[in-house]
């Protein structure tokens, strides 16, 4: 659909990374893609060196140039490379730039960071501390609750709205370095995190219904053909899901648990929320972490509805289903198409 927006003339640059790099003059690999239709498109690209950039078009030209301004004042010298097309360092991204100025001494944002998303997040190690630096206020709230109650969290300290630092701690995650007796290790964790009081947490309250459907329409925007299925499917894990009152990690996967020898800590609980146990336990499963997790959670006192686990499981799989084009992978079409039928097998 991307390539087909007559509102975005430079998008055939974002077509793949042989595009990008000819454009930028230099081999470089795409590592993110957020598409609005007829708005923007920006990518966090990477070079051969490990340098992240960003690459913004949009459909109203003054964006790109009030971006190439920041850059500039920031120091750096950004790259016009198509009619509506400019392409920057992530140290001089326009919408981080409060959250950059407020990070602690010391941090030097021209170094490789540990993961970038433009206009969003950057986070970066300095020494033995993790840095996260984001365009919107962040909430520390969630971590530093489960903390208090004995949860094998990482809980960030506020450094400013936008700037938080947390310890480095562990030798992986669970994604990189998997293990079943981790898994299992980190399903006792969350049963803990789930048995958790809410106390004065004020947090969101998640809906299966509202977030299937969202995945589903998400889903048809950049494959058409897609969405019946999808908005069927979410229609029937909608409706499986059920409620909860627990406190949720909201986006678990593998690689948000560390591990140790003999440890996990959980990470990133920037979209915790008021939910069931079984959206946690689904998005785990989909994101391919091993089920030993969900023997861990039983064993440790964890109780779960395996309908909700199927309805939940669905909707995570469709969540799922958008990121292949979002990480720019060549096959986004077929891997988005696969990703519905495993959410229908979920739900069956």
């Amino acid at each position: 659909m991307m390539r087909f927006d007559p509102r975005l003339p430079d998008r055939e640059l974002f077509a793949d990374a042989d595009a990008m790099s000819e454009a930028l003059g230099r081999r470089v690999r795409i590592e993110r893609i957020r598409y609005k239709p007829g708005t923007s498109i920006v990518a966090a690209v990477r070079d051969e060196e490990g340098r992240p950039l960003w690459v913004l078009t949009h459909a109203d030209p003054a964006k790109v140039r009030n971006h190439e301004r920041h850059a500039l004042r920031a120091g750096a010298r950004p790259e016009q490379i198509g009619a509506a097309t400019s392409a920057g360092p992530a140290w001089a991204d326009r919408e981080l730039a409060r959250g950059l100025a407020e990070a602690p001494a010391g941090t030097d944002p021209r170094r490789a960071p540990l993961r970038y998303n433009p206009l969003r997040r950057l986070v970066m190690r300095a020494g033995a501390r993790v840095i996260k630096i984001s365009a919107a206020e962040q909430s520390v709230a969630a971590a530093q609750h489960l903390a208090a109650h004995g949860a094998a969290v990482i809980a960030p300290r506020r450094v400013s709205a936008r700037a938080t630092m947390s310890p480095w701690w562990g030798e992986g995650d669970l994604a990189a370095r998997p293990s079943a007796d981790l898994a299992r290790r980190a399903g006792h964790e969350f049963a803990a995190i789930h048995a958790a009081p809410i106390g004065a947490l004020s947090l969101q309250r998640h809906s299966g219904a509202e977030l299937a459907e969202g995945a589903a329409r998400a889903i048809g925007a950049l494959a058409p053909r897609l969405e019946g299925d999808a908005l069927r499917i979410a229609e029937s894990a909608g409706a499986a899901a059920g409620t909860g009152g627990v406190v949720v990690h909201g986006d678990l996967s593998p690689d948000q648990i560390l591990v140790g020898s003999d440890e996990v800590r959980i990470i990133d609980l920037d979209r915790a929320a008021i939910g069931a146990p079984e959206q946690d336990l689904g998005s785990f499963l989909a994101a391919g972490g091993d089920a030993e997790f969900l023997s861990g959670y039983v064993e440790a006192g964890g109780r779960v509805d395996p309908r909700a686990l199927g309805a939940w499981t669905a909707i995570a799989h469709l969540q799922k289903a958008v990121e292949p084009f979002r990480s720019a992978h060549a096959d986004w079409a077929s891997a988005a198409a696969s990703a519905v039928d495993h959410a229908r097998e979920a739900i069956s």
